[in-house]
């Protein structure tokens, strides 16, 4: 198989990681780690992370009406520790 035709057979993998303030250590070892996993696999499979934290964001909007649908990714993984995040503005909340 020719060089062109490897690199379109690889299967890309959208991986949303969604980390609170408290993680940023464990946010770090990931972003690593999916590196890593990237290197290792090259060619055959690309985990294309989307850490909402380090995108650029438009100012006069809420960042949490700025962070993409995460049903759209294939993946998402959540850290966790002592905090869940940020309160959700009123337009980000449903009727009870």
């Amino acid at each position: 198989m020719d060089e062109d035709n490897h690199s379109l057979n690889v299967s890309r993998v959208s991986l949303f990681v969604s980390s609170p303030g408290d993680v940023a250590h464990e946010r770090r070892v990931a972003r690593e780690a999916i590196a890593r996993l990237n290197a290792e696999f090259s060619g055959r499979i690309v985990l294309d992370a989307y850490f909402w934290e380090y995108e650029p964001f438009d100012f006069s909007k809420s960042f949490q009406e700025q962070i993409p649908n995460t049903a759209t990714f294939d993946v998402v993984l959540c850290l966790l520790w002592s905090r869940l995040g940020s309160r959700l503005g009123a337009s980000q909340r449903l009727p009870d």
